[in-house]
């Protein structure tokens, strides 16, 4: 398998990749009339989703989906842009507020040395990680847990890969994105 394309939150003007959730109410692109299939060995779940926190309001931004029987509709009014290549639907400039209410964990600065080869990049990789707390799409909380990470990578440099007793239990999971920071 292969290592899989995250979705990206936009925050303050920096692409985070989105490492964690813990919560309900992202949208799939069943919400919007399509079922989404397998794009590549790199996008196993068929769609790919940009959001951006603007004044505090969680918005999904642009969405790209390989939907089953090519059955692409008009997400938010807006038409997709067909890929031929890829074969899949881009839908941009969405600026649909997303009702998503928990904590999305998201990552910056990926360490290569800490990248895994199979499923989802772990928190435990990035330079820069921080957990971010919505209400029905509301920004209610914004933590830095960069340095708690930096201590963990600290504590498992000599394996150079994350030992599962130092990671909590979403971590030794590739292809999930669930978590809960046990700190």
């Amino acid at each position: 398998m292969t290592p899989q394309i995250h979705d990206t939150l936009n925050l303050k003007g920096i692409p985070y990749q989105i490492v964690g959730v813990n919560g309900y109410g992202l949208p799939f692109p069943e919400d919007f009339g399509m079922t989404a299939m397998m794009m590549s060995a790199a996008c196993y779940r068929g769609y790919v989703c940009t959001y951006t926190v603007a004044e505090d309001t969680l918005r999904l931004t642009n969405l790209i989906v390989r939907a089953m029987g090519g059955k692409y509709l008009p997400v938010g009014g807006v038409q997709p842009q067909m890929n031929r290549e890829f074969n899949n639907g881009q839908y941009h400039n969405l600026g649909l507020h997303v009702l998503f209410r928990g904590k999305l964990l998201v990552g910056s600065g990926l360490i290569r040395e800490m990248a895994v080869q199979v499923g989802f990049q772990k928190p435990v990789a990035y330079e820069q990680v921080v957990e971010l707390v919505f209400d029905y799409g509301t920004l209610k909380a914004c933590t830095d847990f960069s340095g708690w990470y930096a201590r963990m990578r600290e504590a498992v440099a000599p394996q150079r890969q994350p030992r599962e007793d130092l990671l909590s239990r979403w971590a030794r999971h590739p292809f999930s994105l669930d978590y809960e920071v046990e700190l």
